[in-house]
């Protein structure tokens, strides 16, 4: 479930972190991005809870996702290829990828395609 940060930072101070760092500094584009991540994270459908922050600091943007359950945190750092860091604290593991227009169009496209196997999927399940 998507929650605000502050109240899932508070049922979850030691959640973990996959951090989107961006060199984006417009709000329509921090935006855009912030919603694209969403859209991942919720195709990668997270069995606990979850939040997003965006956060300045580190001379750059980043977009912070916090799971309730290490094993979403995984599957979303698998996929955006993020490496662990040791920069904020709290957290029981983090993460981090950079979040370019590279990755931004590398996100599209997959959502692009899952989205065709869905409608596949319901087709053929649909006919049968």
């Amino acid at each position: 479930m998507h929650r605000s940060w502050i109240d899932f930072i508070d049922e979850h101070p030691t959640a973990h972190l996959v951090a989107g760092v961006s060199e984006a500094t417009r709000g329509a584009q921090i935006a855009d991005r912030r919603h694209l991540l969403c859209r991942l994270i919720a195709k990668l459908e997270p069995e606990g809870d979850f939040s997003m922050a965006v956060v300045r600091g580190h001379g750059s943007i980043e977009i912070h996702c916090g799971f309730e359950k290490k094993t979403d945190a995984d599957r979303l750092a698998d996929a955006l290829r993020a490496t662990a860091i040791d920069r904020y604290q709290g957290y029981l593991t983090q993460r981090a990828f950079r979040f370019d227009d590279t990755t931004c169009k590398a996100i599209e496209e997959a959502l692009r395609v899952q989205d065709q196997v869905d409608a596949e999927t319901m087709r053929s399940a649909a006919a049968s």
